[in-house]
């Protein structure tokens, strides 16, 4: 398995906080862990950065592969837990449930995907009509970021299989602690402001 973090901008000061820990989970588990901070396109938001990486990576990695990405507002906060064993061997994503804007979407803050021809051919597709909304458009100002192009093509193509995996995977501190019986292994801040995100990420650093 493959973890991967991508930052631009300010998201970096956040990547630089969590790199050391998600190196340390990494070399105890035996993943690859890898960070991209390039800047993809100025066509669309920094947030497709994810999609751009996966797309590159998927096209040199081997069949199969699972990778899992995590935003730069994310952490390993359980270093024993093995994070490989949670995609079933079927599904082409695994994701939890968005639960800070409507519990009946994706959320692709952290998620997993395997490297399958109808992985790559939907990340090909999500792309290309990411850089196609005109920069300034009501579409691209409103409504035209990642997840909600993520969750409004998915529908529509059965091929592709997800997976749901519970809030303890993807763990906001205000919400999944009223949802979640289990302790956390993934806390996520999605959503909250930076400032907030920096006063709180050392203090679940692990090693």
């Amino acid at each position: 398995m493959l973890v991967m973090q991508h930052a631009t901008g300010a998201d970096q000061k956040l990547l630089a906080l969590v790199k050391p820990t998600h190196e340390a989970y990494c070399k105890r588990h035996g993943y690859e862990y890898i960070t991209d901070t390039t800047s993809w396109s100025s066509k669309c938001f920094p947030h497709w950065g994810k999609f751009f990486v996966l797309q590159k990576l998927f096209k040199e990695l081997p069949e199969d592969t699972i990778v899992l990405y995590m935003d730069t507002d994310a952490i390993i906060v359980d270093a024993t837990y093995q994070l490989h064993t949670i995609p079933d061997g079927v599904s082409h994503f695994t994701m939890a449930k968005n639960q800070t804007v409507c519990y009946s979407i994706m959320q692709d803050g952290v998620f997993f995907a395997r490297n399958t021809k109808e992985v790559r051919d939907f990340i090909d597709l999500l792309l290309a009509e990411a850089v196609t909304i005109p920069e300034g458009s009501p579409a691209f100002r409103a409504n035209y970021k990642d997840e909600e192009t993520f969750n409004a093509r998915y529908p529509e193509h059965p091929e592709i299989k997800i997976q749901v995996m519970d809030s303890r995977f993807n763990y906001y501190p205000w919400i999944s602690k009223d949802l979640c019986t289990m302790p956390p292994v993934i806390k996520a801040w999605h959503g909250m402001p930076m400032r907030f995100k920096i006063s709180q990420m050392p203090n679940f650093c692990i090693s």
